[in-house]
């Protein structure tokens, strides 16, 4: 039997920033269940969900998505053997 942990990670990392200039992509790839937690406000470009059980859990914040292409801003499971379901909880 596989085990399954509870993984988590927040938004607080630079990496989830969008800097000047900069369209930032979320990438959700990993497989298992894990909670995403914001602790302030987020602007993303795009969020892709391939894998995973995920929970964004806003914690009251604000997660913005502006992308206006025609696939949009918030894309789960795209491709064929992607396996992902996303959540998203606490927001305003």
């Amino acid at each position: 039997m596989e085990e399954r942990r509870q993984r988590s990670f927040n938004t607080s990392s630079t990496d989830w920033r969008r800097r000047a200039g900069q369209r930032r992509h979320r990438g959700l790839n990993q497989a298992g269940t894990y909670t995403v937690s914001f602790p302030s406000s987020v602007t993303n470009h795009r969020l892709l969900a391939r894998a995973g059980t995920v929970t964004l859990d806003l914690g009251g914040k604000t997660y913005t998505l502006d992308s206006y292409t025609y696939e949009g801003s918030l894309i789960v499971g795209k491709y064929s053997g992607n396996n992902a379901s996303l959540t998203v909880t606490g927001g305003r």
